[in-house]
C-alpha cells in the first residue's frame, strides 16, 4: 500500500488579483460547509498526488463518506490499487478488500474529528474557528474563477481551505487545503449513497494493532 505525502501537484500558476483582507461576506465558503455538513454527505476530488518512493506524480481519485464528524470512510483510487480508512471515534480501521482484513489502530480523543475537518474531508465541521482571510480573482488557463480563502488556528499550526468557483454560476471547480498553487479538482457532493460503506463487512477479520482496545 502506497504511503503518500499529502501534496496534490500544481496543475498551474494561478494569477490571483484583487485581494482584500479580512472580507465580511464568504458566500462561496460559507454554501460549500453548508452542503458539506449535511449529513450524511460523499464528497469526491480528483488530482495528482505524489508517493514517497516516486518522483512522479499519480492519477487519484479521493472519497469521503461523512456520518458525522467523528465517523468517515476514506478512500484513494490509484488505479491499480486502494487505500482505504474507517475512521469510527477513537479508532481507526485500515482496510485490506483482498484479505478482507480491518487493522484497528487507537486514536487520541477528538483526531478523527480533527482529522475530517482539517485533512481529510475538505469540510470545516466546525465554521465558527475558521476565518475568511482573502477574497478575489484567479486567472487559470484563460478562465476567470472566484476564489476565497479561510484559515483555521490550532495551536501553533494553521490550516487553510481556497475554493475556486465559475464566476457565472459559483460553482465550485477546485478546492485546495492550502494557499498554494497545488490544486485538486472538485468533482461532486452528493447526500445520496450506500450507508453500509460505514460498516465493516462480518466476513472481514478485525486485527487490533497494538494499543487498540
Amino acid at each position: 500500500m502506497k504511503k503518500l505525502l499529502c501534496l496534490l501537484s500544481a496543475f498551474a500558476v494561478f494569477i490571483i488579483s484583487g485581494c482584500t483582507s479580512k472580507p465580511s461576506e464568504a458566500p462561496l465558503f460559507e454554501k460549500y460547509v453548508a452542503e458539506g455538513t449535511k449529513y450524511p454527505v460523499k464528497i469526491v476530488w480528483e488530482g495528482l498526488y505524489y508517493s514517497y518512493d516516486s518522483i512522479e506524480p499519480i492519477e487519484c481519485v479521493t472519497t469521503s463518506y461523512i456520518l458525522s464528524p467523528d465517523k468517515f470512510y476514506y478512500s484513494q483510487d490509484f488505479g491499480d490499487e486502494t487505500s482505504d480508512f474507517l475512521y469510527d471515534g477513537n479508532v481507526m480501521y485500515s482496510i485490506d478488500h483482498t484479505e478482507k482484513a480491518a487493522f484497528a489502530s487507537p486514536l487520541n480523543p477528538g483526531d478523527a474529528e480533527e482529522m475530517g475537518e482539517i485533512y481529510i474531508a475538505y469540510i470545516p465541521t466546525h465554521p465558527e474557528n475558521w476565518a475568511l482571510t482573502e477574497k478575489g480573482e484567479a486567472q487559470y488557463e484563460g478562465n476567470t474563477y472566484l476564489y476565497e480563502t479561510a484559515v483555521c488556528k490550532n495551536g501553533e499550526n494553521e490550516y487553510f481551505l481556497t475554493l475556486y468557483a465559475d464566476p457565472e454560476s459559483n460553482e465550485i471547480k477546485y478546492v485546495s487545503d492550502h494557499n498554494t498553487e497545488e490544486l485538486t479538482r472538485f468533482v461532486e457532493m452528493t447526500h445520496s449513497f450506500d450507508l453500509r460503506i460505514f460498516e465493516i463487512p462480518d466476513d472481514y477479520e478485525i486485527v487490533n494493532m497494538p494499543g487498540a482496545k
